[in-house]
């Protein structure tokens, strides 16, 4: 894997976000429209695994990392996306879309390319990171929420990414985590 493999994920990452949040917030797409498309991506996937399909085949060839579900960091936004967009009010899963693309993305990139200090939970994590994640996060939900919202919101989703979430024997992607408890976190706040 060259080092600019997962400059590129990211990139598309934050292009995948950008996309949905702009979809959403002009009422262009709906979970339904969402799930129809979870549903087709994983058919696709699966056949992209026995047989070349023209630009499929392509972007799992550029962007997807090996040995994994094909598409799997497309599904597992998209399925993080959906379940905020149902669970939550519009501006709430915006908010919560938004630490997704920007706080996450930045969060890797930062850590990766400029950390050096480990974070105390996570050996695979670096704190700086972290931190960013955080901030870029913040900024990005400040868009959709309150200050307050957006910050603890931040704060929570992207210092839970450095827990390993597990149901049973299986590993809660990121790409669900993040989203979910950033809405989660807004909302309780908007009970309080």
């Amino acid at each position: 894997m060259n080092q600019y493999f997962e400059i590129k994920r990211k990139l598309l990452h934050i292009l995948l976000g950008i996309i949905l949040i702009v979809l959403l917030y002009y009422d262009i797409l709906t979970a339904i429209i969402l799930i129809i498309t979870i549903v087709i991506g994983l058919i696709a996937a699966y056949s992209a695994k026995h047989c070349t399909l023209p630009i499929i085949s392509w972007c799992l060839d550029k962007f997807e990392r090996r040995n994994v579900f094909p598409g799997k960091g497309v599904f597992t936004f998209l399925i993080g996306t959906t379940i905020v967009i149902a669970v939550f009010q519009k501006e709430i899963a915006l908010a919560a879309i938004a630490i997704l693309t920007f706080g996450d993305s930045f969060s890797h990139l930062i850590g990766r390319y400029y950390g050096n200090i480990k974070h105390p939970l996570n050996n695979e994590k670096l704190i700086e990171g972290t931190i960013a994640g955080i901030v870029i996060g913040f900024a990005s939900a400040l868009f959709f929420v309150s200050p307050i919202e957006a910050f603890s919101a931040a704060l929570f989703a992207i210092s839970f990414e450095s827990f390993e979430i597990r149901i049973k024997q299986y590993i809660i992607d990121d790409n669900i985590s993040i989203p979910v408890i950033a809405g989660v976190v807004i909302f309780v706040l908007r009970l309080l």
